[in-house]
Formats: structure tokens, C-alpha cells, sequence
């Protein structure tokens, strides 16, 4: 598919792939030139049962480059955790540690997708916290909900100076205005597809699973 961005005249592409079915594997590859930068990844899906929830395990890397700048950040994925499969309310968020770093420049990230507790209410969910380093130097702190408001603390400068005092600012937002500016997605006809795209091999069974229809999407 495509994002086209009229504004600055520029087109993000994405093509995704499940190129190994036992085991299942899928790789993707997101590219925009004008604006410098591809994505390209390769994961390996796995489950993990606990009873009443799941885990949805993505075991691989993905790899952020920055084209003008030569810069290439490898970055795990977190993963998603569905509860209430047999008793309560039926819910998904993210959990674990993503891991993100950059070998030319030595920055890195950490960030955790903290699971809401069970004491805690619903809307209480999808918090994430982290630090940005360079080194055994914390150059920032984030923290917030990754779907709300998130908030980033500096304690260093772009020239390496360490800030006194340093005050909590709002590192993004996705307002009611944000949302409505989302790019349109363009999407490749199933009927312009080769047979065995995955797109168009499973078009079926995505139809029936948003449609809840279990024996049609088993079969």
C-alpha cells in the first residue's frame, strides 16, 4: 500500500509478505525516499497460553535507517497480550521491553510497555516508560500512554550540557486534530495481485475473522 503526503509531494510505500508459513515467518519493508528514511523487518510469530489471556510474541528486529544520514537503529518489537478469553471483558495491549540502538552513534533506547495489574480499572492500560542514552549518560526520560499524551524530561542538551532543573514537556499527542490529518492509505486490488500474494491468498479468511465468522475463517 501508499501514503501520499500532498503536502511536501512525497509517498511512502510498505509491502508485507508471509514468507514462511511453518514456521511462521513474514518480513516487510516501508520506504520513503524523499524524506529520508526505510524501515525493514523480519519476524517470527509466536503464541504463549496463560489460561484465560494470550501472548502474541513477535520474535525478530526491525532496522530504521536514515538515509541522508547513514544512521541505522535496530529495534525489537513489543508484544500483544489479549485477556478475557473465558471470564471478564475481552482486551489487547502491548507488553515487554523494545530495545532500540544505533552502533554509529552509540545511542540507545529502552522502553517498557507496562500490562495493566488486575486491581487497576480499564481505562488504566498502555502505559510505557523509558530512557534515552548515549553511553551510561541518560540524555532523556519518557513516560505516558503511547495511545494519549506522552510526556519527555531532557537532562542534557544538544550540545551535551547537562540542564538544571529539567521540566516534563509534551513529546506527542495524538489530539482529535492529529487524527483527522492520518494520511489516506492506498491500497494494491486484490484482482491486481499474483495468485499467491498474501494479501489476495488470504483475503477469505480475513473477511470471516472481521466478520466473527469462525467456521468460515477455519475453513
Amino acid at each position: 500500500c501508499m501514503w501520499s503526503n500532498n503536502l511536501v509531494g512525497s509517498r511512502t510505500f510498505y509491502i508485507s509478505e508471509q514468507v514462511s508459513h511453518h514456521p511462521p515467518v513474514s518480513a516487510f519493508y516501508v520506504s520513503n525516499r524523499k524524506d529520508g528514511f526505510s524501515i525493514n523487518g523480519c519476524v517470527l510469530a509466536k503464541s504463549k497460553f496463560y489460561g484465560n489471556s494470550t501472548s502474541a510474541i513477535l520474535d525478530g528486529t526491525c532496522v530504521l535507517t536514515f538515509l541522508r544520514l547513514g544512521e541505522e537503529y535496530t529495534m525489537s518489537m513489543p508484544y500483544a497480550h489479549v485477556k478475557g478469553l473465558l471470564i471478564g471483558t475481552l482486551s489487547v495491549e502491548l507488553g515487554g521491553t523494545v530495545n532500540i540502538m544505533c552502533e554509529r552513534t552509540g545511542y540507545c533506547a529502552e522502553l517498557e510497555f507496562k500490562l495493566k495489574p488486575f486491581w487497576k480499572k480499564a481505562g488504566e492500560c498502555n502505559f510505557l516508560s523509558g530512557k534515552i542514552r548515549i553511553g551510561n549518560d541518560v540524555l532523556s526520560k519518557v513516560e505516558g500512554k503511547w495511545d494519549q499524551e506522552m510526556m519527555i524530561t531532557e537532562y542534557m542538551d544538544t550540545a551535551g550540557n547537562k540542564i538544571e532543573d529539567p521540566l516534563p514537556e509534551v513529546f506527542f499527542e495524538p489530539t482529535a486534530e492529529v487524527r483527522n490529518a492520518r494520511l489516506k492509505r492506498y491500497e494494491v486490488e486484490a484482482e491486481q495481485m499474483e495468485e499467491y500474494e498474501s494479501a489476495r491468498m488470504w483475503r477469505k479468511t480475513g473477511n470471516a475473522i472481521v466478520n466473527a465468522d469462525q467456521e468460515a475463517a477455519t475453513r
